[in-house]
């Protein structure tokens, strides 16, 4: 089970690498059809979201600015690299317990995992403890404080974790930013990153979400979500829903979100 564990896992990984530059040629192909639609919901945006500046004048799938010292964070695929440190759970109750992430219901269920898990203590995945798809380890990670106002706190930090593995399977990576008030306590968190993948068989797919978050308070994501059948071959096509979010973090800390973009693929990879 292992050795199919890890096979899964390398074809996941030349699989996304395949799926970033199809998708970056499939959002410049598709950008002159797409560009009413978007102009129309940028406005919608402007009207809901005030002062959003930096993010709201982006075009396309871009996260990137033609000044880069205007971007206070990146939340890309190099903070898989990034220094981090890791947490003990009282440190993680003191933080960010009870969490304050609005109706993420996905987010909730693994943070409250990761102190069910801690109160069992880490015990020998065997499947007399765990069941399959469970989730059987997680981690939270402290990565780096963020500055994008002075009336504010903000903080990077990452919650790992991998089901037992036998089928269905899962692992990832959240990347989280928490704003806090000067003395401490939070005010809220959102979901800026991931990186993750499972299979059911003969399902499969992964998850990648980037953001940028730039020194005015506005951001902007996009997430990618892949599904294909059969994770031991490579496969004909994979089905593809693209999301792009800009949005902004208010005077109190408090975060303004809006999807502005939304397009199924169906991609050929053969």
């Amino acid at each position: 089970m292992s050795c199919y564990i890890r096979l899964m896992k390398n074809n996941f990984r030349l699989l996304s690498i395949c799926l970033f530059f199809i998708l970056a040629s499939c959002g410049n192909e598709q950008k002159t059809q797409n560009t009413t639609m978007n102009n129309k919901k940028d406005s919608t945006v402007a009207k809901i979201i005030d002062t959003l500046t930096i993010a709201q004048h982006l075009g396309g799938d871009t996260l990137l600015c033609k000044d880069p010292s205007l971007i206070a964070f990146a939340y890309d695929a190099k903070l898989e690299k990034h220094k981090r440190t890791l947490l003990k759970s009282k440190e993680v109750r003191k933080k960010f317990y009870p969490l304050v992430c609005g109706k993420d219901e996905s987010i909730l269920f693994y943070f409250e995992r990761y102190f069910q898990l801690d109160s069992l203590g880490v015990v020998d995945e065997t499947e007399e403890d765990f069941h399959e798809g469970d989730i059987v380890d997680e981690k939270i990670y402290f990565i780096d404080s963020i500055k994008i106002s002075p009336a504010y706190n903000a903080v990077c930090w990452a919650m790992t974790y991998k089901s037992f593995e036998a089928d269905p399977y899962s692992e990832g990576t959240f990347y989280m930013l928490t704003t806090f008030t000067p003395a401490g306590k939070q005010i809220e968190t959102i979901q800026l990153g991931e990186t993750s993948m499972g299979a059911d068989p003969p399902v499969a797919g992964n998850t990648h979400i980037y953001s940028s978050v730039f020194k005015d308070a506005s951001f902007k994501m996009i997430s990618s979500d892949s599904v294909w059948e059969d994770e031991e071959t490579y496969p004909d096509s994979v089905e593809v829903q693209k999301k792009v979010y800009v949005g902004k973090f208010d005077p109190g800390g408090r975060v303004q979100k809006k999807i502005i973009d939304s397009v199924n693929l169906k991609i050929k990879t053969k």
